[in-house]
């Protein structure tokens, strides 16, 4: 993050530490908790660094895959990039964020509204976590860079496709700035 300068200079935003573990643990230590095993990591700056702190994910209980893309393809590219993998309803949860997300009622909200979209909303802001069906991953063009808000939300509903917003009630914390650091 260009707002976190000089500490992103050599180390990614998601590897900041925050407790003596980088930000990113905080999420996947969630998945873990929510019973879930298999996690996608979407890498593209100093992707060396992020899956040599992060590993095979064992010591979460979790099985980390590493999509690497060389060019920046922004939120939505880089889900279109894992597509291969992405064939059942998926969650989304940025790399730099704080959230103690209640993911199994998150996971029944978005299936009970049978929405191709659920936008994980924090006091009507949004928090770059999402729960996508498989098939809104065919609406992202391959190997370009794509904007989950501004262009795929709109594509989805362009489509047909309908969207829910999940209003999150619990902590969350982008660690987007200096002063987003100090108060988590």
């Amino acid at each position: 993050s260009q707002y976190l300068r000089p500490l992103t200079d050599t180390l990614p935003d998601s590897l900041i530490p925050l407790a003596v573990r980088p930000v990113i643990a905080f999420s996947l230590e969630l998945l873990a908790r929510a019973g879930i095993q298999d996690v996608i990591v979407s890498l593209h700056s100093m992707a060396g660094n992020i899956e040599a702190n992060l590993g095979t994910g064992r010591r979460w209980g979790l099985n980390l895959e590493y999509s690497l893309h060389r060019d920046s393809l922004g939120d939505g590219g880089a889900i279109g990039w894992a597509r291969g993998s992405l064939t059942k309803p998926f969650l989304v949860i940025p790399g730099n964020g704080l959230f103690d997300l209640t993911i199994d009622e998150i996971f029944e909200a978005h299936q009970e509204s049978h929405a191709a979209i659920t936008v994980i909303k924090h006091k009507q802001e949004l928090t770059g976590c999402y729960i996508f069906n498989p098939e809104v991953v065919d609406l992202i063009p391959a190997r370009e860079a794509f904007d989950i808000q501004s262009q795929l939300i709109p594509f989805a509903q362009q489509a047909g496709l309908q969207v829910n917003c999940f209003e999150h009630k619990g902590y969350c914390k982008s660690i987007n700035s200096f002063d987003a650091l100090q108060e988590a």
